[in-house]
This record gives C-alpha cells, structure tokens and sequence, in this order.
C-alpha cells in the first residue's frame, strides 16, 4: 500500500469530533515549529525550552492546543523518530495536557 493510499485510509477511518466552543473557549493555535533532530540545523532546539514553558503554562491555564503544520521538521529529517527522541519532553506534554503541571 503506498502512502497516498495509507493516508487516504487514515482519512476515511478517522472518527470525527466537533469542536465545540464558546465565549469562555481558550484555544492557543501555533505553527511552524519545525521540530528537528536537536542537531545544529533544528531551528526549534534553540527554543524549545520556551516552547515548553508557554504550553505548559497555557495547558495550566486551561487551553487547548492546537498546532496548525509544519510542527516537524520531516523535509532534513528522514526518520520522525530522531525528531521524537530529541524532543520527547514536547511531544510528552502535548499527549498529556492533564499533567502540564509537571515540572521538568
């Protein structure tokens, strides 16, 4: 199965969930972190101690988040799991928003 095959399973598998929201909704949408292998090309590792901090801190605060695309930097990275192994701590916390007052 090639992968425009694979994704268009994806898409026709994938369960679909309203977003429903109101006046006191709070939503932090970002973009283009570009999440690399923590190598010097990764523009993110310069900042992911940031990165880390306000989603942690909005999480804390009751947000949402949602990030818009190119969070990984898949074009210099061949393998995702180098992106996920220098940056698990981000990808942590984006899994388990409940626990965004975890300190590391």
């Amino acid at each position: 199965m090639g992968t425009s095959d694979r994704i268009s399973a994806l898409f026709q598998d994938a369960t679909r969930h309203p977003i429903e929201f109101d006046d006191s909704s709070r939503f932090i949408l970002l973009g283009d972190c570009h999440r690399g292998d923590n190598s010097g090309a990764d523009d993110f590792a310069h900042n992911q101690g940031i990165f880390f901090f306000a989603l942690q801190r909005y999480l804390d605060e009751g947000f949402a988040y949602f990030e818009l695309g190119d969070g990984d930097e898949l074009w210099e990275n061949r393998y995702f799991a180098d992106i996920r192994r220098a940056h698990s701590h981000v990808f942590w916390l984006m899994r388990n928003p409940a626990h965004a007052d975890h300190r590391f």
